[in-house]
C-alpha cells in the first residue's frame, strides 16, 4: 500500500513535557467516542463510568492492554437500500450489513483501502466474512430492534425501526417512536 492510501487513525499532539513520542505513527483502532475521555483525562479530570469511550493517553504512552481489536458503529435508515446498516471494522477488515435486506460487503482494507472490492460473497473469503459477521452479531445481540435471533443476525425485510431508550420498542407500543415524540 502506498503512503497516500494509509487512513492515519488519530491526530494528537501533547507537549513535550509529557515524555510521550512526538511524531508517532499508531495503528491502534480510535473512534470519536475516544475524544471525550481524552480530553477529561489530559486535564486531569475522571472519567465517568458511564463514559463508553477510553483515553488514547495511556496508548501514546504504549500501554495497548485491552485496546480496541475491532469497532462497531451503524447508519439510521438509507433512503436508498430502504435499510439501516450495521458494521464492524478491524485493522484489516470492514463487514457491513443491511438489516434490512441482508446484503453485506467484506473489504480487505490493506488490499482495497478505498473499500472498492465487495469480497462478501468469495467463497475464498468465507471465512473471514463468517468471523467478522459472528463479531457484528455479538455487538448487535440483545438490541431491541431485533437484529440477532440465535446468534444469527437477522434480515429484517424493510428499514430498520427507529427505536429510543425510555420510549419502547414500536412493536411493544403499537405506536412509532416518532409519534410518542409528537404527544
Amino acid at each position: 500500500m502506498s503512503e497516500k492510501d494509509k487512513r492515519p487513525n488519530i491526530l494528537l499532539k501533547v507537549p513535550k513535557s509529557w515524555g510521550m513520542p512526538q511524531g508517532k505513527p499508531d495503528d491502534h483502532l480510535v473512534e470519536l467516542m475516544d475524544v471525550m475521555p481524552t480530553l477529561l483525562d489530559s486535564a486531569g479530570v475522571d472519567i465517568p463510568d458511564s463514559v463508553d469511550g477510553r483515553s488514547v493517553l495511556p496508548l501514546m504512552r504504549g500501554d495497548t492492554d485491552g485496546w480496541h481489536t475491532h469497532l462497531h458503529g451503524e447508519c439510521a435508515c438509507i433512503e436508498t437500500m430502504n435499510s439501516g446498516m450495521q458494521y464492524i471494522v478491524e485493522a484489516r477488515w470492514k463487514y457491513v450489513y443491511y438489516p434490512g435486506t441482508g446484503l453485506e460487503h467484506l473489504f480487505d482494507l490493506e488490499a482495497d483501502p478505498r473499500e472498492m472490492t465487495n469480497l462478501a460473497a468469495d467463497p475464498a473469503y468465507r471465512g473471514e466474512r463468517d468471523r467478522v459477521r459472528a463479531l457484528l452479531a455479538d455487538e448487535l445481540d440483545g438490541r431491541p430492534e431485533g437484529f440477532v435471533d440465535n446468534g444469527e443476525l437477522v434480515v429484517l425485510g424493510g428499514p430498520t425501526a427507529n427505536y429510543m431508550p425510555g420510549f419502547g420498542r414500536p412493536s411493544d407500543t403499537g405506536t412509532r417512536n416518532e409519534d410518542l415524540l409528537k404527544r
